[in-house]
């Protein structure tokens, strides 16, 4: 069977975690798949002498290379100029994958053009979910499914939709990619988790309106796109929608004290309820994030 199909993962002093991401990828019932292992500038050798040992060894294709601590959102532009294989997928470090993983990813790649990839829940089955072809920003924000995904994405579609780069900043949410991809078709959802994730305390998950803080432009970017992918919603869902993506935003640029650069996002009808809501977040999250 041609190899359809690359899966990379960041990482970042996490030996112990990715090193068990491997052993989940050594047990796949398909072994072919190319797993991409960008090291973030590990500041140990563990990662590194690891996967060095272990070159030509694999029954899968195994590329590890290791660079300078840029963040994430560089790994993946980067994971994706190596990638040459027709689908893509980011699974993280602290991830286990079952053992029918890449199987059932082969078994469900769509035959719609339209269709651009393959959406499975992490964890457990999503209720109340019944559409079989989704945006993944309408999930989250119009549906209100919080659950964590797997997405498996053209990789035509993912190198036309690259992260943008922002100076100085080591963090950008992956809904500026997911928005991007939902102009260019839909995802069809397979409520099957094949990953099981470990949301730790230093993680991206339990820390999210601190990177939101850290890296204020990337998360203008996010915001804006939001804001501007909602407009296609009814005006109820618009609305509520808008009205928590513009308390977040103001909220961070609070804590940055950017307001005169960034006050341009929305109108005067969002702005003081939004503003307000935006202060009271500040002050709750205040104490917790310094």
């Amino acid at each position: 069977m041609i190899n359809r199909l690359t899966i990379f993962t960041p990482t970042f002093n996490r030996f112990e975690y990715v090193k068990n991401l491997f052993f989940s990828m050594c047990k796949q019932t398909f072994t072919n798949f190319t797993w991409i292992v960008i090291d973030d500038g590990s500041m140990t050798k563990d990662t590194f002498n690891f996967f060095k040992q272990l070159e030509g060894k694999t029954n899968f294709k195994l590329i590890y290379i290791y660079q300078e601590n840029l963040g994430k959102y560089v790994e993946y532009n980067n994971a994706l100029k190596l990638c040459e294989t027709e689908y893509f997928c980011c699974l993280d470090d602290d991830d286990i994958i079952d053992c029918d993983f890449i199987e059932t990813i082969y078994n469900s790649l769509p035959n719609e053009q339209d269709i651009i990839g393959v959406l499975f829940p992490r964890n457990s089955i999503v209720t109340g979910q019944k559409k079989d072809f989704v945006d993944v920003p309408e999930l989250w924000l119009i549906d209100g499914i919080k659950t964590e995904t797997t997405i498996v994405v053209k990789t035509d579609i993912a190198k036309r939709n690259l992260f943008p780069i922002f100076t100085n900043e080591k963090f950008a949410s992956e809904e500026i990619v997911y928005i991007k991809y939902s102009y260019f078709g839909k995802f069809k959802f397979i409520n099957k988790p094949l990953v099981k994730s470990r949301y730790l305390d230093n993680g991206l998950t339990n820390n999210l309106f601190k990177l939101w803080r850290n890296n204020v432009y990337s998360s203008y970017a996010l915001f804006y796109s939001r804001y501007n992918y909602l407009k296609k919603f009814s005006l109820i869902s618009r609305i509520f929608a808008r009205y928590k993506c513009l308390s977040n935003y103001y909220s961070v640029i609070i804590f940055n004290k950017k307001m005169p650069k960034f006050s341009k996002l929305g109108n005067c009808f969002y702005f003081i309820p939004c503003y307000l809501t935006g202060l009271l977040l500040y002050i709750f999250k205040k104490n917790k994030l310094y």
